[in-house]
Formats: structure tokens, sequence, C-alpha cells
């Protein structure tokens, strides 16, 4: 599940005017988990691409009532790179306020449109994309980076949990 959200989300940062690259410089990366997002960001450091789109820390939460959701909780953020030692903090919040959410806003518009008209499915199952979102500042990371961060649940109505009769003898 995943890997199709991170396919959708590198298909729409390859679309979006503001992200798209030409220069071969990553414009998404996905932060597998806080303990590492700055070591794994600052190995990255001459591959980014800024504005960059980030998916943060993916993680699940199963309920099985009347009927079965699988909700990837997210964060998603848009960096922007903003030289501190020469810019004040309303030129970062410029940056932030004019570039990184208008963008990041962008991407949650298209993931919640294509939810709706069932274009955005996992495995054929219907996605929700949630309707209360939670935003918020970011940085500085890696010392330059700033940005705005949303969090957000996706719902698959789907039941992970049902025997597969190929995979048993």
């Amino acid at each position: 599940m995943i890997t199709f959200l991170e396919n959708t989300l590198q298909a729409y940062a390859n679309q979006l005017i503001g992200l798209k690259r030409a220069d071969g410089k990553r414009n998404f990366f996905v932060v597998p988990d806080p303990e590492n997002a700055e070591t794994a960001l600052g190995a990255l450091r001459n591959e980014l691409g800024w504005p960059i789109l980030l998916l943060e820390f993916p993680d699940n939460d199963i309920d099985e009532g009347s009927v079965t959701t699988d909700t990837l909780q997210v964060g998603l953020s848009v960096m922007k790179y903003v030289d501190t030692k020469t810019k004040g903090i309303d030129e970062i919040r410029s940056h932030i306020y004019e570039t990184c959410v208008p963008l990041l806003e962008q991407i949650i518009a298209r993931l919640k449109k294509d939810a709706w008209s069932k274009t955005l499915k996992y495995n054929c199952a219907p996605v929700q994309i949630s309707t209360r979102l939670q935003g918020q500042w970011i940085g500085p990371v890696l010392n330059y980076a700033w940005g705005y961060r949303y969090s957000v649940e996706i719902k698959i109505y789907r039941d992970p949990f049902r025997v597969n009769a190929s995979m048993w003898s």
C-alpha cells in the first residue's frame, strides 16, 4: 500500500508546476522514520531539488468495524531552501506561505479530487482522504530547509486479513 501512495505522489510531483523538475534532481522523497529523517535528507542533499514534496513516516491502523478500513497516517510536506544567513523570519514566512503552502494544498486537493472521482484506487478498493487536516511550519531541516506540513489520513476500504488460498499448501 505504501508503494501505491509513493507512486501516486511521485506522479503528482512530476505534474505540478512548481515541483516538476527538468534538472534531474529529486522532487519527491520518502522519509521512512523520524529518527533518521535529517540523516536521510543530509545524505541526499546534492540530489534534492527545491521545493521538494516529502512523504513522512507512513504508518497504518486497521479497523475491523462494520466495514474494514486500512488507514494510512502520513505527513505530507513541501520544503524549500531558504538561506537563513541572509534572510530573516519574515522572508522565511514568505517562502513558506507563498511557495510551500500553495504547492502542498494542490497536492492534497488532487488526492481528494482523484479519491472523490474514484480514479484513485488501491487494487480496485476505494480510497478516502481525511477531511480534517492539521498543518504546521517545519524547519529548519539541514539548517536551511523550511516548509509546511499537513498530517493526513488516507483510508482504504479493504480487509488485509483475508486468507489467500494460493499461499497455502
